[in-house]
């Protein structure tokens, strides 16, 4: 079977894609907030679209005067996604880290003889930092 794709349009998808996501294009004000709080979703579907598409065309063979240019697109693919899986990450990460801060907040707000040791501590600590500046 003989299938004809046109990789153009499918890297200026995984393009258009990426710069939306990254708020590069020109867009309103309302459509920025919206891909900004709907960021993980947006990522999560381009991360599924780019697994389907490897899927998909790692069994292809091209023809002979086309394998220079699918395995650009597939070097492209397999960077978009690697893309999407690090965004996803680094917004995992934010989240434990407010997470892990508002519980020691929290924590804090419940303990007031440790938030005053850990005042003192970090007196102590910054005390430390000027004496090894002079």
């Amino acid at each position: 079977m003989k299938l004809d794709i046109n990789l153009d349009h499918l890297s200026t998808c995984l393009r258009t894609w990426r710069q939306a996501t990254d708020l590069k294009l020109p867009m309103k004000d309302e459509f920025k907030l919206h891909m900004m709080e709907q960021r993980p979703a947006i990522l999560k579907n381009h991360e599924r679209t780019a697994a389907a598409w490897l899927t998909a065309l790692r069994s292809a063979v091209p023809a002979a005067e086309d394998t220079d240019v699918f395995q650009e697109f597939m070097a492209a693919l397999e960077d978009f996604q690697n893309w999407t899986a690090a965004e996803l990450q680094g917004l995992d990460t934010l989240t434990l880290q407010s997470e892990i801060e508002h519980g020691i907040e929290d924590i804090i707000a419940n303990e007031p003889e440790l938030a005053a040791r850990l005042s003192e501590l970090a007196k102590k600590i910054r005390n430390r930092g000027s004496d090894a500046d002079q």
